[in-house]
């Protein structure tokens, strides 16, 4: 297994700095992901996601959108990609299932994965609903995080279905937050809630975003850009 300081010097895009620009925010837009799916309570919404993070603020999505720190240290935001996911290890809680070994070589990346790993919709039921409603061909009910980082044969996001875009996105984008080595900007249940509220509510950060524009702001921050915002 791939020790946590390997995954840092093995990742080309794993650092941004952090420098927010205000040009950047748009007004909102007004197309909603789906209709239907439970709200998720504000209760469960950590306060920090919308003020700009506990510790970690200006990596988050308001903390970019705030403008700016007056701080004279800029603070350093880091992601890694869903590729790199499919083929190192995990951080706790999250599993990706049994490996069969390929014989192509030693890895994560040279398995046969059986399927029994975290579900996606056990993590992320909202946006299991949603997503199914838009892409019913896919098992949302069953798949598990390492089915949807595989789902993708091509090894381009842009080839596959749109709901399997953001959701391969959302997968990696929670991994970073679990990881502890790296500074993503969210703990893993802050990052599971901003993700259901979005597909319940179809905003983040108090804007209202299209799927596909949620997942390339996603796909930004998990290649290291975290100054990007969907204008």
């Amino acid at each position: 297994m791939t020790d946590k300081l390997d995954k840092i010097e093995r990742n080309s895009d794993l650092v941004a700095v952090h420098e927010p620009d205000n040009n950047k925010v748009s007004s909102p837009m007004r197309r909603k992901l789906v209709m239907g799916v439970t709200p998720v309570a504000a209760s469960l919404i950590s306060k920090p996601i919308w003020a700009g993070g506990s510790t970690l603020g200006r990596c988050t999505i308001s903390g970019a959108l705030s403008g700016p720190s007056s701080s004279h240290e800029e603070e350093l935001c880091q992601g890694l990609t869903p590729g790199y996911w499919k083929n190192h290890s995990w951080p706790a809680p999250y599993d990706p299932g049994v490996c069969t070994p390929t014989g192509n070589g030693q890895g994560l990346g040279n398995c046969d994965w059986d399927g029994s790993g975290t579900l996606f919709s056990s993590v992320f039921p909202n946006c299991a609903s949603a997503m199914a409603s838009v892409y019913p061909d896919f098992d949302w009910a069953n798949a598990d995080f390492m089915t949807v980082l595989q789902e993708d044969k091509s090894g381009n996001s842009s080839s596959i279905e749109p709901a399997l875009q953001l959701a391969f996105h959302v997968v990696a984008g929670l991994l970073n937050s679990a990881e502890p080595t790296i500074n993503y900007g969210y703990t893993g249940p802050e990052f599971i809630a901003l993700v259901e509220n979005f597909c319940a509510t179809g905003e983040v950060a108090g804007i209202t975003l299209t799927m596909e524009q949620f997942k390339d702001l996603l796909d930004a921050r998990n290649n290291g850009d975290f100054n990007w915002f969907p204008v």
